[in-house]
């Protein structure tokens, strides 16, 4: 929704904002190394975040909890993306490769 906004950081954490208010709602932790991208799906569900730990991780948005760590890279995950009706997460990486699950 427009009221707020997903970041990531090196620190190896994923945080959710109130735009209006610039609190953090929620820090989520789950990667070993640094987080290079984040995003969101069209409907606000899903938060898929990338990492230098090789790996994806896919988020609920609703709970925060983490649902699945998408494994397989063997190096950075530097763009992430979910496809419009959320049924594929899109991943590339500095190992020079695209996966799609």
């Amino acid at each position: 929704n427009n009221e707020k906004i997903v970041t990531c950081s090196l620190d190896k954490t994923v945080k959710v904002w109130q735009i209006y208010s610039q609190k953090c709602l929620q820090t989520l932790c789950g990667h070993r190394k640094p987080v290079n991208t984040v995003c969101v799906s069209i409907d606000g569900k899903w938060i898929v975040s990338g990492s230098s730990d090789n790996s994806i991780i896919l988020w609920d948005s609703n709970t925060y909890e983490s649902i699945y760590a998408f494994l397989g890279h063997e190096n950075e995950v530097f763009s992430t993306d979910i496809s419009p009706d959320s049924s594929t997460i899109i991943s590339g990486s500095a190992d020079s490769t695209v996966r799609i699950r």
